[in-house]
């Protein structure tokens, strides 16, 4: 499961539980006392929040692309470079890693 998958499961989890909890202050409040004024701030409140961790979850992913586009591009340079390939497989072997093919 990719990084992106997981967080968004997890804000899935958190926006859940705010809501369940606004719910539930709603529900228990006698004779629905809550004013019209409060639900407004609270749905404000609601999309901050749901703003907020859809902003984080876009830029997780987009870090995790760049940088996914990063290595395999040193990658790329490495194979097609015979010396250099030699001398990188030397060291990752050394380290116990899998050489580049």
């Amino acid at each position: 499961m990719e990084i992106g998958g997981i967080v968004l499961r997890l804000a899935g989890i958190v926006v859940g539980g705010i809501l369940g909890a606004a719910a539930a202050l709603y529900f228990s409040r006698n004779n629905g006392s809550l004013r019209f004024a409060g639900i407004n701030k609270a749905g404000q409140t609601m999309d901050q929040i749901v703003e907020q961790v859809r902003s984080r979850i876009v830029n997780l992913n987009q870090n995790h692309v760049a940088k996914t586009a990063a290595i395999n591009e040193v990658t790329h340079i490495i194979a097609n470079e015979p010396e250099l390939k030699q001398e990188v497989n030397q060291v990752l072997t050394e380290n116990q890693h899998h050489p580049i093919q």
